[in-house]
């Protein structure tokens, strides 16, 4: 096993990484989806983003009801990870 240098580390720390390419969706009221895939695909990364719950930066713009989210989002969804 090769130990990492202290250079190494920091040049992977400030990497970039693509974890979901663009995507785009509309969801109509009263109706059911299911988002499925194999492991590790991005799932919970796509539905954490979307509720506005993931820690890691990223970017992007996510809009509910035709506007860019706001702090209202959290008033009115909620989001129960598995």
């Amino acid at each position: 096993m090769k130990s990492a240098k202290a250079g190494e580390k920091a040049s992977k720390a400030l990497e970039t990484k693509v974890i979901l390419e663009p995507t785009s969706c509309t969801f109509r009221s009263a109706e059911l989806v299911a988002l499925m895939s194999p492991s590790g695909c991005g799932k919970s990364t796509l539905l954490d983003m979307i509720a506005d719950v993931k820690t890691a930066p990223y970017t992007g713009t996510v809009y509910f009801n035709g506007r860019q989210r706001d702090k209202t989002f959290r008033l009115i969804s909620s989001y129960v990870p598995q």
